[in-house]
């Protein structure tokens, strides 16, 4: 009879050892469901935040290229005739701008969408 019983605690411990690593497997693979998620969901965060750096950084490019902008054409305008009475309001343009592309870029910042947070 004894044998009996050993053969039996052998076979329950075969089948909870079975049971344990069919468990494991199942855990194993929800983590890794959820880690391929995580990976989508920051890829998608990191795409997000570069359009938002590269928004940002284009108008500022923009802003602080309109002086340059401004002092080309009044070079421009002068070597055609203009007089310097003429190009006087055109020139002041360039400094106001160059002053005012700091708090020209936070406006374009404050004003560019924050990146959803994944749900």
């Amino acid at each position: 009879m004894w044998t009996h019983h050993h053969h039996d605690a052998e076979k329950l411990m075969l089948y909870l050892s079975v049971v344990t690593v069919v468990l494991l497997l199942i855990l194993t693979l929800r983590i890794e469901t959820k880690m391929s998620q995580l990976d989508t969901d920051i890829a998608a965060l990191t795409a997000q935040v570069a359009a938002g750096v590269t928004v940002i950084q284009s108008a500022t490019t923009l802003i602080n290229g309109i002086p340059g902008i401004v002092a080309a054409a009044v070079a421009q305008a002068s070597a055609a005739g203009a007089t310097p009475a003429q190009l006087a309001a055109i020139e002041a343009i360039g400094p106001a701008l160059a002053a005012s592309a700091g708090p020209l870029a936070a406006a374009v910042a404050a004003g560019t969408p924050a990146a959803p947070v994944p749900a």
